[in-house]
């Protein structure tokens, strides 16, 4: 990254932040992925002919952006890391750890404009070699299970998908990973924001073409075609199964592919 595209980086972000103070322009998803698009590309490391990239992005907003924000996508980190780790891919960066995105409300941050962060990690021998080293991906402490997403082992035309069904509002949501994690923490990769929904509410592991849900012990449960799910499996049968969680439906469907 040269000096002078440093320089265009940072006064585009100071004109489009006068702009959306001067209008009150509202935050939306797009102005995020330019924000965050241009972090990444101004922080570009070059190790023995490898470009890495932060893979950990902290976004500050307003209390009221976030919550209009969230109201129009409750999927707005896991959409967010997707573009991002997308965006990676098609410029052939590498990063330390899986990319990911997390979105906080800070009183302290002005509306309308954004607060960014980003970490590239530390980098051992064995991370500065001429290939790219596969990209992981950590859900949480307990279960530091890791996930290969090279490219070349991990398509971004995912085969299945979740479609999360929430006041009419329909979200697809691709799988890419072979266990995935719901719940109201912004940590899972289904992030449910709703109060009937536990932080750590469930999870979806995928095997052999196999899938199963699993409720880790909520007060609430899950429900599986209006059968009660708690601290229990069950598998899960792709476009037929209907899931409940909260105030949320979800399904297990065949993902389009653009092939």
């Amino acid at each position: 990254m040269t000096f002078l595209r440093r320089f265009e980086s940072f006064m585009e972000h100071v004109l489009e932040t006068s702009v959306s103070r001067y209008l009150k322009r509202p935050l939306d998803q797009e102005t995020l992925e330019r924000r965050l698009q241009r972090t990444m590309e101004a922080n570009q490391i070059d190790v023995r002919r490898q470009i890495y990239v932060p893979y950990r992005y902290s976004v500050a907003v307003h209390p009221a952006d976030y919550t209009q924000l969230l109201r129009q996508h409750p999927m707005l980190d896991y959409d967010l890391t997707i573009y991002l780790t997308r965006l990676a891919q098609e410029r052939g960066f590498a990063t330390v750890k899986a990319i990911e995105v997390n979105i906080t409300a800070d009183p302290k941050v002005e509306r309308s404009t954004v607060l960014l962060n980003s970490e590239t990690g530390s980098y051992s021998g064995s991370d500065t070699t001429e290939a790219a080293p596969a990209i992981t991906y950590e859900p949480v402490a307990e279960r530091s299970t890791q996930i290969d997403t090279t490219p070349e082992r991990y398509p971004i035309n995912a085969q299945y998908a979740l479609t999360v069904t929430i006041n009419g509002e329909v979200y697809s949501i691709p799988i890419l990973q072979t266990e995935i994690t719901i719940g109201r923490s912004t940590k899972n990769h289904v992030v449910l924001p709703d109060q009937l929904v536990s932080r750590q509410h469930a999870r979806i592991n995928y095997s052999g073409r196999r899938f199963v849900l699993t409720d880790l012990g909520t007060r609430n449960g899950s429900r599986i075609n209006g059968n009660m799910l708690r601290n229990s499996s069950m598998a899960i049968a792709i476009n037929t199964d209907t899931i409940t969680i909260g105030s949320y439906t979800i399904k297990l469907t065949i993902a389009h592919s653009d092939e």
